[in-house]
C-alpha cells in the first residue's frame, strides 16, 4: 500500500508517431497536431510561439495512467481528475515529465498531487490533483 509522500515519476519524450497514433486513437486530425506545414500556421505559430507540431493536450493529460498503476498496484481503480487546464504547448520533441505524490490517504482512497512539466522544468498543465481507489 502507498504511503503519504511516495513519488513516482515518468518521462515521456512525444514525438510524431505517438501523436498520430492518438489522433488515429480519437479521431482529431487537426493540422496543428499532424503536419508540420499547413494553411494559416504562421499565424498560429505567432500565437502560441511553436515552431512544431503539438501534441494533443488529453495525450499530455493521460500520462498520468501509467505513474498511478505503479503506485496503486493491480487493485488501483482511477477514480478523478481535477481541474486539468493546459497552459503551455507540447511540441514533437518535447519530454514531458510528470510526477505524481501521495499527499493524503483515508481508508483506500488516496489524494495525488501531479505535476506535468517539460525539458525545461516549466508547466505544461496546471498542477492537479488526482483520486485513486486502490484495493
Amino acid at each position: 500500500m502507498p504511503q503519504v509522500g511516495n513519488v513516482v515519476i515518468f518521462k515521456k519524450e512525444i514525438t510524431q508517431e505517438l501523436i498520430d497514433g492518438f489522433a488515429a486513437l480519437i479521431e482529431d486530425f487537426n493540422p496543428m497536431h499532424t503536419k508540420e506545414n499547413f494553411p494559416g500556421k504562421e499565424e498560429i505559430k505567432k500565437k502560441l510561439n511553436i515552431g512544431r507540431p503539438i501534441a494533443h493536450g488529453m495525450l499530455c493529460a493521460s500520462l498520468v495512467s501509467g505513474p498511478l498503476w505503479r503506485l496503486g498496484g493491480n487493485g488501483a481503480i482511477f477514480g478523478r481528475l481535477e481541474k486539468v487546464r493546459f497552459i503551455k504547448p507540447v511540441q514533437v520533441g518535447d519530454t514531458v515529465t510528470t510526477r505524481l505524490e501521495v499527499l493524503d490517504i483515508k481508508n483506500s482512497k488516496l489524494q495525488i498531487g501531479v505535476r506535468y512539466t517539460n525539458q525545461q522544468g516549466e508547466n505544461v498543465i496546471e498542477p492537479t490533483e488526482v483520486t485513486l481507489f486502490v484495493f
